[in-house]
């Protein structure tokens, strides 16, 4: 496919038709008014294009060798569109989501987790969007999905060295992923390691209700990468009412598993009664699919 195919550039063809069927002094006026009309659908198209193709390249490793129409439908099969290889309102609408800044195609693969089964978290910096307690609380509640359906403990470290560190960044904070203001991106994660390994940021620059960002983020943290389940904690997109009583997808749960294990059933036994001593229930299942 040729790229204009994705653009759908012979609108600006029609456009040139029309101010040629005006031509003639007597029609001076018709097409100074239609000039401004199509110049504004030129840049439209250059811009949008252009956003596309940061968008391919940034989440669907496209190159000029590669091809942006095969990137492209790439991208409509990962969302579930009908993959037309062009720009159609669907697949705009889907560019406009609110999303986590990690690549879709991102490798991952089995070996890339942690070998310990209690990790700490810290969180750090300045930026901080609300109350330190309301943002530790949002964050509990994130990690116990996580924690909830494998064998794993996560710790809050206020001063000491720790596994994950977790803070709010504006713009370029030198990691070679600079986030983009209000909307777009609002957070991104690094796979388990040393070092940056493991850390989540967020943007500062959001109006922050996160707690499907939070638990988003903390998966990649634990070496999830994107699922291509709507219902799934893992999809790319921000899909979750900032009220709504988050719960992994069978997806969600098989993946972490898969890296993590299941509970023993001694293990299952004392999670059940931990749970039930602290909230006076059981805790959920979460097999949904």
């Amino acid at each position: 496919m040729h790229t204009r195919t994705i653009l759908k550039l012979k609108d600006l063809s029609v456009c040139g038709q029309l101010l040629a069927s005006f031509d003639g002094p007597e029609n001076i006026i018709i097409k100074s008014c239609l000039l401004p009309i199509c110049c504004a659908l030129f840049f439209y198209l250059i811009i949008t294009y252009y956003h596309l193709q940061e968008y391919l390249w940034r989440f669907y490793d496209a190159d000029w060798k590669t091809g942006l129409c095969d990137k492209l439908q790439s991208m409509q099969r990962f969302f579930g569109l009908h993959p037309s290889g062009e720009l159609d309102k669907e697949t705009l609408a889907v560019m406009k989501r609110p999303r986590c800044g990690l690549s879709d195609v991102e490798q991952f693969g089995g070996t890339i987790r942690w070998k310990k089964r209690t990790l700490s978290y810290r969180i750090t910096g300045s930026n901080l969007p609300s109350s330190a307690s309301k943002i530790h609380k949002v964050f509990r509640e994130a990690w116990k999905l996580w924690s909830s359906v494998v064998p794993m403990k996560f710790r809050k470290r206020s001063r000491k060295e720790a596994d994950i560190v977790i803070c709010f960044h504006k713009g370029d904070h030198e990691d070679g992923t600079p986030f983009d203001g209000k909307g777009g991106i609002l957070a991104h994660a690094f796979l388990p390691g040393s070092g940056i390994g493991g850390d989540v940021h967020f943007d500062a620059d959001e109006d922050w209700s996160f707690n499907s960002t939070a638990a988003h983020e903390f998966g990649h943290a634990l070496g999830l990468p994107h699922s291509s389940d709507p219902g799934a904690i893992m999809y790319p997109s921000y899909n979750f009412a900032p009220n709504y009583e988050l719960q992994l997808s069978f997806r969600d749960v098989k993946d972490v598993q898969n890296l993590y294990g299941e509970f023993s059933s001694i293990q299952k036994m004392k999670h059940y009664f931990t749970d039930w001593t602290q909230k006076g229930s059981f805790p959920k299942q979460t097999n949904r699919e």
